[in-house]
């Protein structure tokens, strides 16, 4: 007759941990890293919804994208039309509460060029996760409209 020691099958049972284990973690880096680009790939359709809006002149108004860091609670950011009477917002999209904003801003573009609004030649949007702020991915609008 032959079979398994204990010593045998206490090496394979310690080994599928290990191996589980290992699975594990990285499923877990993956979908944070999938969670942070999602988040990225959101922004950046709607600064291009905002700046084609612009472009056509929606409603004879500017159309830009506010950006708010919300230290006591989840950060937004929101599709709003600009005019001499102030800002209506149109969407608010809220964060993954694993997420933040670095830094609250307003980002307009032009009507017609769809260029960036601002005294500045670049802007960018960093959003990075709250427990690992080494963690994040970078948006950039350039003064000519270009969305990286």
């Amino acid at each position: 007759m032959r079979g398994l020691t204990l010593a045998e099958l206490l090496i394979v049972v310690g080994l599928t941990a290990i191996v589980g284990t290992v699975g594990l973690v990285n499923f877990y880096g993956l979908k944070r890293a999938q969670e942070l680009e999602a988040a990225a790939l959101r922004v950046r359709g709607i600064l291009k919804d905002a700046q084609q809006l612009s472009i056509t002149q929606e409603e004879g108004k500017k159309w830009g994208v506010r950006f708010d860091a919300n230290p006591a609670g989840r950060d937004h950011f929101l599709l709003f039309a600009s005019s001499t009477a102030g800002f209506e917002e149109r969407r608010r999209f809220s964060l993954n509460t694993i997420l933040e904003l670095d830094q609250g801003q307003d980002l307009i573009f032009s009507q017609v060029s769809g260029r960036l609004e601002s005294a500045s030649a670049t802007k960018n949007v960093i959003i990075r996760f709250v427990n690992d702020t080494n963690t994040s991915t970078t948006i950039t609008v350039y003064e000519n409209g270009r969305i990286d």
